[in-house]
């Protein structure tokens, strides 16, 4: 799967095919580490992976986009459900790269009363910068990523090149 995910002359169709049940096996391993039956997640933009398996989920949104010129990552939007402060939640996002969109995802949830052990990164793709960002920041959190590149490019993206998983998927590359 990750290897027609890198493939950028793999048909888009097998691309999204592979990108939804990979999305699909990182779920399910989140979903091993929540002792609850009722869960609340934010998902910015893989959430139809979870809405397959459990299809009346309660869900969160963020916004954060990465500024092109100064790579910083800006929250723009989040709304959450009642109660979000009682539940666990999963934070998901196709790929880690410098942990910054995430941060800010994660301290909106805390910003609203979540623990950050009440949290679970899934991604497809991480890297040792973006892993070593977000630990840093939030040293309890647990990290589930189907694999870990070798490091970030002067671009920010992460190497091997997964270029911007989210576009390709959404045909807006």
């Amino acid at each position: 799967m990750l290897t027609v995910i890198r493939d950028r002359e793999a048909p888009r169709r097998d691309f999204i095919a592979s990108v939804d049940r990979l999305c699909r096996f990182v779920v399910e391993e989140g979903l091993n580490h929540i002792p609850m039956i009722e869960k609340t997640i934010f998902t910015p933009s893989v959430e139809k992976s979870l809405r397959d398996i459990i299809p009346d989920i309660r869900i969160a949104k963020v916004l954060v986009q990465r500024d092109p010129k100064t790579k910083e990552a800006n929250l723009f939007y989040s709304k959450f459900p009642p109660n979000i402060a009682e539940q666990f939640c999963l934070v998901m996002d196709p790929i880690l790269a410098t942990g910054g969109s995430a941060i800010a995802a994660i301290e909106a949830l805390c910003l609203n009363g979540v623990q950050v052990s009440n949290i679970i990164f899934l991604c497809i793709v991480s890297c040792p910068e973006g892993l070593n960002a977000l630990t840093t920041r939030f040293p309890k959190i647990k990290i589930i990523t189907s694999t870990v590149g070798d490091h970030l490019d002067e671009r920010k993206y992460v190497i091997p090149d997964t270029f911007d998983i989210g576009c390709r998927y959404y045909g807006t590359d």
